[in-house]
């Protein structure tokens, strides 16, 4: 019997405002979805937003849209993407956010654990000793990573909740959808 390796399935965070957003309304729908084609190829290999410029037209093929270089020149002017040479760079993290490599990761880990200790009574004071998704005051509250390191979350204020140990279980290694 033949055992076949499961694949490993990445993620990437997108804003909500992402199609509001001035750059993307200014690069155009069929360039943003190039932009969303190559955020996710560079998340399954792990490029860091590079994005090589041979890659360009089966990224566009996957985004069902046609004009590679011509959409790649929008989203530089756009200011989403900056050159590398000849390749592209991903210039937008705050509309969208890649995990990083298992080294970015583990130092982040690091710096949480060395923070830890003075940020978990801010956050606990900041949502009132009570769990964020079921209110609750009694037994062990944690604070969680609403967006988790293994997914692209950082140790920003913003992306910590409490939650009670129930809860935290419960969510896992997931993004926060409450």
């Amino acid at each position: 019997m033949s055992r076949r390796k499961a694949r490993r399935r990445s993620f990437i965070l997108i804003d909500d405002g992402f199609p509001q957003h001035p750059a993307v309304m200014a690069a155009g729908p069929k360039a943003s979805m190039l932009f969303l084609a190559a955020a996710c190829w560079s998340a399954s290999f792990r490029t860091d937003g590079h994005i090589p410029r041979v890659a360009l037209r089966r990224l566009c093929a996957e985004a069902d849209v046609v004009g590679a270089e011509r959409l790649a020149e929008r989203l530089l002017v756009a200011g989403l993407w900056s050159r590398s040479g000849e390749d592209y760079v991903m210039t937008a993290r705050d509309l969208c956010r890649l995990p990083g490599s298992s080294k970015q990761r583990s130092a982040l880990r690091r710096a949480w654990d060395a923070i830890a200790g003075r940020v978990r009574p801010v956050v606990l004071a900041r949502d009132g000793y009570q769990c964020c998704a079921c209110g609750a005051t009694e037994g062990q509250l944690h604070v969680d990573h609403m967006v988790p390191i293994a997914l692209g979350g950082g140790n920003e204020l913003t992306n910590l909740q409490t939650l009670c140990r129930p809860c935290n279980l419960r969510k896992g290694a997931n993004a926060w959808t409450g």
